[in-house]
């Protein structure tokens, strides 16, 4: 049986996001964009028009993805998951349904959701994934190169790295799949100006085309590259190299130097303390700290003698005193001091006073705190709505905000109140699954029913088994007995189409 809805914990809600048109906000320089409600949906992180490649800007809504354009426009709908690439030669990976395809700049599906894997368009091709292989397809959908690789890279200059299995060495292929560079290398970078750096054995070299090694160099084995830049090991230690030339840009003198960041910048290791480098390797964040981390807008989360700070774009440092930062994913993000809470912004401004027995991060503008022993909703002015149950008692649990809602939990029974604190679906219920086209199971005492948005019971809770099996209908099992209802609730004969 097909089954497009399961059981979730008890804080995941989901709601279908529907297509909009979005309000263009500017702050400091920046542009963001605004529902028609005022609620932030893409936070003001963009200088207009240069971050829209291909003109159109990936967003999320309600954890699943789409484009819109410079004016806000949603040109794809969010109905993507997760894994959604951008725009690469016209095209974009999406996956849906967890399988990969590809769309163009209008949201017209060019290549249908059937892969396991994807990866973007380069010099015409992309890699495509079907059972455990690798292959790679035009941007017709048509296979180019069959799924019998086991690691593959995109193509440049002509070729592109592939290995036979996953744990096996590196050649090069050109478009047609034929074997340019044989399978003996444990690995390489992809080619730029037509030379590569490889990596054999314990020594790294400069290749052509052709396959013919121009240069052998000083270092042991390759690092992440990007581009015409790559870093390089000797011994326990890192640097960098142009990878066209093998010209040495950065001696190895770190003990780290991780992925790089999408501006080429790199955070580095020196006697287990932490900085960071640009391209070239000039020091642009000191190498001073015991951890490392970006938040947003160019601060830094830094770390000194367990404490933890943040540095912000203008090289000012906050007093180093959290016990621990979490990740500037949102406009605010959690710090704690002993064993409180409490909200600072991304350049270390404090919300509120560091004085909070619990808290839930921020979504869609509220956090959920426990203050002085109660439940209380925190908005971004770090102003406190108390919430009560019953007039006088409080709330046992208060989720995260998910399209206007939250879960609550009273006398261990679970519920649901919007932004107001105002009930929407009184704690009744043992357990409460995500939203799916706008309803969600309800338990209570091993029965099972349907409610709607709005809390009211669409499927009495009477049933032993719910299944939403396709988008339009319902069935519920009671007894060893299936029934069938629409999305009103409506009972129906069985559909002609179940499986």
């Amino acid at each position: 049986m097909k089954k497009l809805f399961t059981l979730c914990f008890l804080i995941a809600i989901l709601f279908n996001a529907t297509a909009q048109d979005l309000i263009r906000f500017d702050s400091q320089g920046k542009v963001g964009f605004k529902n028609n409600a005022g609620k932030i949906v893409v936070s003001a992180n963009y200088e207009y028009p240069r971050d829209f490649p291909d003109g159109l800007l990936k967003i999320e809504i309600n954890e699943r993805y789409g484009f819109i354009d410079i004016k806000g426009k949603m040109i794809i709908p969010c109905i993507y998951d997760i894994f959604t690439g951008n725009f690469s030669e016209g095209l974009a990976y999406v996956r849906l349904n967890e399988k990969y395809g590809y769309v163009d700049i209008t949201g017209k599906v060019v290549i249908q959701c059937i892969y396991d894997n994807a990866g973007n368009f380069s010099e015409g091709l992309a890699y495509i994934k079907l059972k455990d292989k690798y292959g790679y397809v035009d941007k017709t959908g048509k296979i180019i190169i069959p799924c019998k690789y086991g690691r593959v890279e995109n193509f440049s200059g002509g070729l592109a790295l592939v290995s036979e299995s996953s744990d096996s060495n590196y050649g090069y292929i050109d478009k047609t799949g034929k074997i340019i560079v044989p399978y003996k290398y444990n690995y390489g970078t992809a080619f730029y100006k037509g030379y590569a750096a490889v990596q054999l054995d314990k020594t790294v070299r400069i290749i052509d085309l052709t396959g013919k090694e121009i240069k052998k160099l000083k270092y042991e084995s390759l690092g992440w590259y990007k581009e015409d830049v790559t870093n390089v090991k000797l011994g326990e230690k890192y640097g960098r190299i142009e990878t066209a030339t093998g010209k040495e840009i950065i001696p190895p003198i770190y003990d780290g130097m991780p992925r790089f960041n999408r501006d080429f910048t790199n955070y580095v290791k020196l006697n287990n303390k932490w900085g960071k480098i640009d391209k070239k390797g000039n020091i642009i964040l000191p190498i001073r700290y015991d951890e490392h981390g970006a938040t947003l807008k160019d601060n830094y989360k830094v770390e000194i003698n367990g404490k933890y700070g943040v540095m912000n774009n203008s090289k000012k440092l906050t007093e180093v005193k959290y016990d621990s930062i979490g990740a500037f994913e949102k406009e605010f993000t959690m710090v704690k001091i002993g064993n409180k809470f409490g909200f600072i912004d991304a350049s270390g401004k404090e919300l509120a006073p560091i004085t909070y027995d619990y808290a839930n991060a921020f979504s869609e503008g509220f956090a959920s705190i426990i203050h002085n022993g109660h439940w209380s909703f925190l908005n971004t002015k770090g102003e406190e709505l108390p919430l009560f149950y019953k007039e006088s008692n409080n709330y046992e649990f208060v989720s995260s905000f998910k399209d206007g809602l939250c879960v609550v939990q009273f006398d261990r029974k679970i519920g649901l109140v919007n932004k107001k604190g105002y009930i929407i679906l009184a704690p009744l219920y043992d357990r409460i699954t995500g939203f799916y086209d706008g309803l969600a199971n309800v338990k209570i005492n091993n029965k099972w029913g349907v409610i709607d948005s709005l809390g009211n019971e669409i499927i009495p809770v009477e049933y032993d088994e719910i299944d939403r099996y396709s988008d339009e209908n319902i069935k519920a099992i009671k007894n060893g007995k299936e029934f069938y209802f629409d999305q009103t609730g409506k009972e129906i004969e069985k559909p002609n189409d179940n499986k």
